[in-house]
């Protein structure tokens, strides 16, 4: 027992050490950030479609096999020599637990595109008008003059 909890301990401390990142990337550009916003977006989509289209098939293909039994039910009390009905249920099952894990892993891929979008708006570069005062020789007057403002969330 005691040789198991070493072992287990060894390797968990050796799983950090082997997962650290050696170089340093640097900073994605608002570009990149929208591609992967657009690509998480599109991926959660089709997660979410899939997933829904799945349950929707398999409650379907549940309801016509429950009405088959239940017809089938009808005819053997009038006819009690007929066999049980054997059901057939485990595609159905398996179809609208897939459909459901699909569905719930859409959540983070949405989650996740958000998250880029905000990214990349907040590392926004616009031209917006500045207000100056420029000496004049009756006095100071107002001037506007283009500025560009480069907006990064700290």
């Amino acid at each position: 027992m005691k040789q198991i909890i070493a072992i287990s301990i060894a390797i968990l401390m050796s799983v950090p050490l082997v997962a650290q990142q050696t170089e340093v990337s640097e900073p994605l550009t608002r570009e990149q950030y929208l591609k992967k916003s657009k690509g998480s977006l599109i991926a959660g989509t089709i997660c979410l479609i899939g997933g829904a289209t799945m349950e929707t098939i398999a409650t379907v293909s549940a309801a016509r096999e429950a009405a088959r039994e239940t017809d089938y039910e009808l005819r053997r009390i009038l006819n009690p020599n007929m066999p049980p009905y054997e059901a057939n249920s485990k595609g159905n099952v398996f179809l609208f637990v897939a459909g459901s894990i699909a569905v719930i892993a859409s959540i983070p891929m949405f989650i996740g595109a958000g998250v880029n979008k905000r990214k990349a708006k907040s590392l926004a570069v616009s031209v917006k008008p500045e207000t100056y005062l420029q000496p004049q020789p009756g006095g100071l007057t107002r001037r506007m003059m283009p500025s560009l403002a480069l907006k990064i969330a700290i």
